[in-house]
């Protein structure tokens, strides 16, 4: 008989969480992937307690209850927890969404190493076997090299940004917060945090951009042996420190409406 209880119990916990957890998706206008970002599962996950297949386990539940603004026992019909079901984030959850800005970015950050490539290859059979590598504060070169140095920022530029393009379109997290330790991704909700993703993914492009801008300066100035620009030079890294901090308070607005909401 005891078993039996049990059994309708636990039956009837399942059923009531399934249609609590539908009741709150609909609620926020959540899709079962969005739900499944803000706990860290998978949407096949979501739809199995939808369709009362299986009930979260007690972190998720307690995370789902929060969400609802219920007590544990209003969301799932009593005090109990029948899952032991694991609820691990997926590896490499999070992404950045590429939109049109991002796509612009990346066609002047190829169009400019292509430019670095070409003039670094014209004027080397021309250049000394000597030639400056290094330029300091007044604009004028201060180390010297083998003339071969002029491949070496092109070189760099193109490794750096093929790695920083590829980390920010494929799922790494780290670029969504422009190296600030703020997870912004896991403060927005609902539709806000498809916007969120395209601000933090357009402001890392851009950022990629104006440093292959200033490498540019620096690689022309070597191959052509003329004098670094020195305030356009530090234009660069002003405009960087700009977008970065622009992308993170646009970041933070879409977080407080998203909260407010």
């Amino acid at each position: 008989m005891y078993n039996i209880n049990m059994a309708a119990e636990m039956e009837k916990d399942t059923a009531k969480t399934a249609v609590n957890v539908k009741a709150l998706r609909d609620e926020k206008g959540w899709t079962q992937a969005e739900l499944g970002e803000k706990l860290y599962v998978s949407d096949k996950l979501v739809s199995k307690w939808e369709r009362g297949e299986s009930v979260p386990d007690t972190d998720a539940v307690m995370k789902l209850a929060e969400l609802a603004g219920k007590s544990v026992g209003e969301f799932t019909g009593g005090e109990k927890l029948w899952s032991n079901e694991s609820v691990k984030p997926p590896a490499c959850k999070r992404r950045l969404v590429y939109n049109a800005v991002s796509f612009i970015a990346d066609l002047g950050i190829v169009a400019l190493l292509i430019a670095m490539w070409a003039i670094a290859a014209k004027e080397y059979t021309s250049l000394p076997e000597v030639i400056g590598i290094h330029f300091g504060m007044d604009g004028t070169a201060d180390g010297f090299g083998g003339k071969g140095f002029v491949f070496l920022m092109p070189a760099f530029s193109t490794v750096m940004s093929a790695l920083a393009v590829l980390a920010n379109t494929i799922k790494l997290r780290w670029s969504i917060n422009l190296v600030v330790p703020v997870y912004l991704d896991t403060l927005a909700e609902g539709k806000d945090y498809e916007k969120l993703l395209k601000i933090m993914s357009a402001g890392v492009n851009i950022t990629i951009l104006l440093m292959v801008a200033m490498f540019f300066q620096a690689a022309y100035s070597i191959a052509m042996q003329t004098k670094i620009v020195m305030w356009l030079y530090f234009g660069w890294i002003g405009l960087i420190v700009i977008t970065v901090f622009a992308c993170l308070a646009a970041g933070f607005a879409v977080v407080k409406i998203s909260k407010a909401e």
